[in-house]
């Protein structure tokens, strides 16, 4: 993935695994190494308090979880990512999560910490191959009116639009592949690798208008 001037953080695991706790390990992955977060406790924890982004954004990562659990098929309930408000941030902070339940497929979510205001977008993973790496993207846009997210697996996804109800958030971390930290429940791992870890502090609208010239 080429660096553009919106890139705020890449992780490509090439020569380390800053950011990761529990179990973990490199390991072959899409683009040269990759991070190998394991079952129970493996996950990575990205400091993003000195980065300025939360009115839009982008998160996105190649991801290949264990091919014998079969993941995108199974019957349990695991967790991609989750984006904390920085401390000091109001009731009113969004946190982002992404995660997969038999019950909702993938789904990513987009909430105030106090409650107050929800969105979600899902997608089916019934089709999604165990053997292959799949691209995750997550992007918002909380900018204009309306508001807006996207959600998009290998490409493929959804977008939603809002009337505004989400405030700016300084996000303080971005943890991938378990359970969000402090959240109370129990270890909900990918047990599988992730490559290509990128941060931009723009959204896929702004880099779509950016391609084409708009």
């Amino acid at each position: 993935l080429q660096l553009g001037t919106d890139t705020l953080l890449q992780c490509s695991f090439d020569t380390e695994a800053e950011g990761a706790t529990g179990g973990h390990e490199l390991v072959a992955g899409k683009f040269g190494q990759a991070l190998y977060l394991g079952a129970p406790d493996g996950r990575l924890v990205l400091d993003t308090s000195k980065l300025t982004f939360g009115s839009e954004g982008t998160v996105e990562f190649w991801v290949r979880p264990r091919p014998a659990q079969r993941l995108w098929w199974d019957q349990g309930w695991h967790y991609f990512l989750h984006c904390e408000p920085a401390e000091g941030q109001p009731e009113q902070a969004v946190t982002i999560d992404i995660s997969r339940h038999p019950s909702t497929q993938l789904r990513a979510t987009v909430a105030t910490r106090d409650g107050k205001a929800t969105e979600a977008a899902s997608i089916a993973t019934g089709d999604a191959s165990i053997e292959d790496w799949h691209h995750l993207l997550f992007s918002w846009d909380f900018t204009r009116k309306p508001q807006y997210i996207w959600f998009l697996l290998d490409g493929v996804g959804t977008q939603v639009h809002f009337t505004p109800q989400f405030a700016p958030t300084q996000f303080g971390r971005i943890e991938i592949g378990n359970a969000p930290l402090g959240s109370g429940l129990p270890y909900l791992p990918i047990d599988g690798a992730v490559d290509d870890v990128v941060v931009s502090g723009k959204s896929v609208r702004t880099r779509l208008q950016r391609t084409l010239g708009g």
